[in-house]
């Protein structure tokens, strides 16, 4: 398999309803795509007027099959790109960074 290029490119929705984690090809098509909820993970955003941080890494591979997994830590979203032969990129999409914090009850 020839390498190719590929954007991750992590984003709050406009709603600030949850992150969109999306895999781009060169040509700019969604070739993979995840969504966390910040209502499933018992979130919201607390951040007042200031823009959320958009995270964006160029991968490259020869990869066959490609997978986006998220993993929920203490204080952080972890999302992995893997690959045939393991983990090809990983970010953090952390509480405090992106201005989230526990939802009131």
């Amino acid at each position: 398999m020839a390498t190719e290029t590929y954007t991750l490119r992590i984003e709050e929705a406009d709603s600030a309803e949850g992150i969109s984690v999306d895999l781009y090809n060169a040509d700019g098509t969604i070739d993979e795509s995840t969504w966390i909820d910040y209502d499933d993970h018992g979130l919201a955003v607390s951040r007042e007027g200031d823009e959320p941080p958009v995270a964006e890494r160029e991968v490259t591979t020869d990869a066959m099959r490609l997978d986006l997994q998220i993993e929920r830590l203490a204080d952080a979203f972890e999302v992995r790109l893997l690959g045939d032969t393991g983990t090809l990129e990983t970010q953090r999409v952390e509480d405090e960074k992106w201005g989230l914090e526990r939802a009131r009850a």
